[in-house]
Formats: C-alpha cells, sequence, structure tokens
C-alpha cells in the first residue's frame, strides 16, 4: 500500500504557472453565467 501511496504521489502532473492561475481567475471574474453555461454546453457536446 505504500508503494502504491508513494507511485501516485510520485506520477502528479505538475503544477500550472502562477501566471496561467491569475489569467484563468480574471477570466473567471469577467465570466457570466450565460458565458460560463454556452461554454460548457459547447465542451459536453461536440460530437453534435
Amino acid at each position: 500500500m505504500r508503494l502504491f501511496v508513494g507511485r501516485r504521489k510520485a506520477e502528479q502532473p505538475p503544477a500550472p504557472e502562477p501566471g496561467f492561475l491569475a489569467q484563468t481567475r480574471r477570466n473567471l471574474k469577467t465570466l457570466n453565467m450565460d458565458e460560463c453555461k454556452t461554454a460548457l454546453y459547447k465542451a459536453t457536446t461536440d460530437d453534435r
């Protein structure tokens, strides 16, 4: 069990860059609910 936990810890993806997080936060502040719903709908229905 310890080996499994250690392996999972090593396989974690690298942390995103601070600039990317700041940009994402800025984008989330400017998005309104309708845009979020539209983006989510498009992301979940690309096969149509």
